[in-house]
């Protein structure tokens, strides 16, 4: 099913996997997880970065976020790539090294100029990170 608003360039999407960047007590997981995992991409702003995209999300509350997607990910196209042996190895070395990215937000995340990271996750089986 095709989830995308061509009028408005929005695409509903839900996490397959969600891991906060802190600690969430048990009883705010479901809270946690409604927040974070069900989220509305603005596809019309996207910010071109090396290895992905940045593109501007809302949840189910109107809460603004930023989610950094590789370029190659099947959530924009709403297909599987088909990939090579060659292109199929980058892909794999751009999500370990979108992962590092995400450590390293992690790290800095609290301090000021940096955008305070949400955690890192996956849908339809490509990785992403969520932030402010």
């Amino acid at each position: 099913m095709d989830t995308t608003d061509s009028a408005y360039g929005d695409k509903l999407i839900r996490l397959d996997t969600f891991d906060t960047a802190v600690a969430v007590d048990p009883s705010a997981e479901d809270d946690a997880k409604r927040r974070f995992m069900t989220l509305i991409l603005q596809t019309a702003h996207r910010n071109n970065g090396n290895i992905g995209h940045v593109l501007r999300a809302t949840n189910t509350s109107g809460e603004v976020f930023a989610v950094k997607l590789l370029k190659d990910n099947a959530i924009l196209s709403g297909q599987a790539p088909d990939r090579s042996a060659e292109q199929s190895a980058a892909h794999l070395a751009n999500t370990a090294a979108l992962f590092e990215e995400y450590r390293h937000l992690c790290t800095v995340s609290h301090l000021r100029g940096f955008p305070r990271v949400y955690g890192y996750g996956s849908c339809e089986d490509d990785p992403l990170i969520l932030m402010e």
